[in-house]
């Protein structure tokens, strides 16, 4: 029953794949335009600061103010294994190198933030994505899928070894979709406490809603037996199987002919559709600092405990797996805790901004799908540094560096749910068309490390070396407006 406990695991891991924006593990950070231009907003006191930096909104002019975003962001996840049984493929024999591309676009990512401002007082609130936001498609299917099939040849050879039966290639159709979203509003307050430091606390509701759907059908393989009439032509797996079930029972060969059964049970055509839907809340303190030139920050998000409920329209595998997926299971899905400092300093009469900033996601304390939290080694580091200069009173232009570092182990990484370090670049400005409308665009894009794994595929004719190489590349788009309806 391996095939079926695996693929269920691997499918339901789809929901939880990851998208091409900023962040942690289950964590995006880039909330608005201003965010793909410029990256560190630790210490912005701009529309986007309830999200970045809820604390210096009681440093803001007295009155609203309003930010609206747009996002655009596309991934390509490319793994290519080394693994002997491919070269059994019928599509491609005797190539036991594979590659395969998963395609993550995200169309329109939107983002909100709202600020009033008032005295010493200021209310705040934002809405937006803050974990996934990408469907993922599998158009070709996925190695960890197709390995358990590959092996087939192999294991009909082993079964009727004794009869002359044996068989050399097999062939299949898969297919499946991912998409995760993890929907979130906060709302909060912050206090000036004195001329140089203010204070905030807020609170975030997050509501997650992952998806996957996909077929595993038409596995083939082409058996050989003169004498039971096969000529090597290929056939559907279940229904070859079926037939040697029988033929096995009737030379009293029960064990063999059990054996042959549930080979076919596992290679009948597999549908899977499944929605998984949670909520949890998490709250933040935060502080602000500003003395001349100098600006700095600190935020701490506390973690969200979440568990996803499946709400499952048809599950194929379900019973192979022991109804690990059935409907109305339940899944960990943690958003870990997150500490944020940024230290800022102008330049050039201020037109000159540079911003050093500093994340840590405390992964290893969240609860995540198949505890798969103790298998990371330490927690998500980010660090980044940016600088903004004002052209004129009309244009500035930014940029920003960010440094991402997982630290999970071989055995965290398959092909369906991965990360890799990266440097991320953001470019962009902003356009100030009135002392009330400010208009961001930035493009921000990441150079990922590749990875290679090896590891032990356990088959149905025993374990396989296989070695995977993972590679990503992504961008991500933004345009959005800030409103100001203030006294200055």
């Amino acid at each position: 029953m391996k095939i079926g406990k695996f693929i269920l695991a691997s499918a339901a891991s789809i929901a939880l794949a990851g998208s091409a924006l900023a962040g942690g593990i289950l964590t995006n950070t880039n909330q608005s335009a201003a965010f793909l231009r410029h990256i560190t907003r630790g210490v912005t006191l701009d529309a986007d600061a309830p999200y970045y930096n809820p604390a210096g909104t009681a440093f803001m002019d007295d009155g609203w103010m309003l930010s609206l975003n747009a996002q655009s962001a596309f991934m390509t996840r490319t793994t290519t294994m080394d693994y002997a049984p491919f070269a059994m493929s019928a599509m491609t024999p005797g190539n036991g190198s594979q590659t395969f591309e998963g395609k993550i676009w995200s169309p329109v990512v939107p983002n909100l933030h709202a600020t009033y401002k008032r005295n010493r007082w200021a209310l705040f609130l934002s809405a937006g994505v803050s974990g996934g936001g990408g469907r993922i498609k599998f158009n070709d299917g996925l190695g960890s899928f197709e390995q358990q099939f590959a092996v087939l040849p192999a294991a009909i050879s082993a079964l009727g070894q004794a009869y002359g039966l044996s068989a050399s290639q097999y062939s299949l159709a898969c297919s499946f979709r991912g998409l995760t979203m993890n929907l979130s509003g906060q709302i909060g307050f912050a206090y000036r406490l004195a001329d140089w430091l203010s204070a905030s606390a807020m609170v975030r509701l997050n509501y997650t809603r992952n998806k996957y759907d996909g077929h595993i059908n038409d596995i083939m393989v082409n058996p050989t037996a003169p004498a039971l009439g096969f000529d090597g032509s290929m056939i559907r797996a279940d229904d070859f199987l079926t037939a040697i079930s029988g033929l096995l029972l009737a030379q009293n060969q029960p064990q063999l002919a059990g054996l042959a059964s549930a080979y076919a049970e596992l290679t009948h055509d597999k549908y899977v559709d499944c929605i998984q839907k949670g909520w949890g809340v998490n709250p933040s303190l935060a502080l602000y600092f500003r003395k001349g030139s100098w600006s700095a920050s600190a935020r701490y998000e506390f973690r969200a405990a979440m568990t996803l409920t499946n709400h499952t329209e048809r599950d194929d595998l379900g019973a192979a797996a022991n109804n690990a997926y059935a409907d109305g299971g339940k899944t960990p899905n943690d958003i870990p805790a997150m500490l944020s400092l940024a230290l800022g300093k102008s330049f050039a009469d201020g037109r000159l901004r540079l911003t050093a900033e500093y994340h840590y996601f405390f992964d290893k304390d969240a609860h995540m799908v198949d505890g798969k939290q103790t298998l990371i080694d330490a927690g998500t580091a980010e660090y980044m540094f940016g600088a903004e200069y004002d052209l004129s009173e009309k244009f500035l232009v930014s940029a920003g560096v960010q440094r991402t570092v997982y630290s999970t182990s071989d055995a965290y990484f398959t092909d369906t749910n991965h990360v890799l370090s990266a440097t991320s670049i953001g470019l962009g400005g902003a356009w100030n068309i009135s002392r009330k409308v400010r208009l961001n665009a930035g493009y921000f894009f990441s150079l990922y490390d590749k990875r290679s794994v090896e590891s032990k595929i356990s088959t149905l004719v025993g374990d396989i070396d296989c070695t995977t190489l993972y590679k990503r590349r992504s961008g991500v788009l933004g345009v959005g407006v800030d409103l100001k309806f203030g006294r200055k």
